[in-house]
């Protein structure tokens, strides 16, 4: 997995989701730093690469639109999540798994995000 260089945090998750308000406790630490090594190759100054149970992100799929995520100070953060339409509509027909999202902080709607599920696991990139 890679994420983009100017990336203030980010959290990392390969997985899939369930229930009504996608909490943090749900999320498990792999590492709290990865080197290109492990496999990872993160230009964040903070992040946290979690796992998640392979159902628990369906409800992304099911038009869940708040979404709780772990940071890498063990605390936590709530977006409001919106669709986003990041593939161009022929490419977004041929591949209906990958969804895409922009969301806000809902404490702090100045911090923003985009976030993207599809057959690579789920991925976020957000201010904090």
């Amino acid at each position: 997995m890679q994420l983009m260089k100017y990336s203030p945090l980010a959290v990392l998750v390969a997985g899939l989701m369930t229930s009504g308000n996608l909490m943090a406790g749900e999320w498990h630490t792999v590492t709290a730093r990865a080197t290109a090594a492990d496999g990872y190759e993160v230009r964040a100054s903070q992040y946290r690469i979690v796992t998640v149970s392979t159902d628990f992100l369906a409800a992304l799929k099911g038009g869940e639109r708040r979404l709780t995520l772990p940071l890498p100070d063990g605390k936590e953060v709530t977006f409001s999540l919106q669709p986003y339409d990041l593939l161009p509509a022929d490419l977004a027909a041929k591949y209906p798994d990958i969804l895409a999202f922009k969301g806000y902080n809902e404490a702090a709607p100045g911090e923003t995000g985009r976030f993207d599920l599809g057959p690579q696991g789920f991925h976020a990139m957000f201010s904090h």
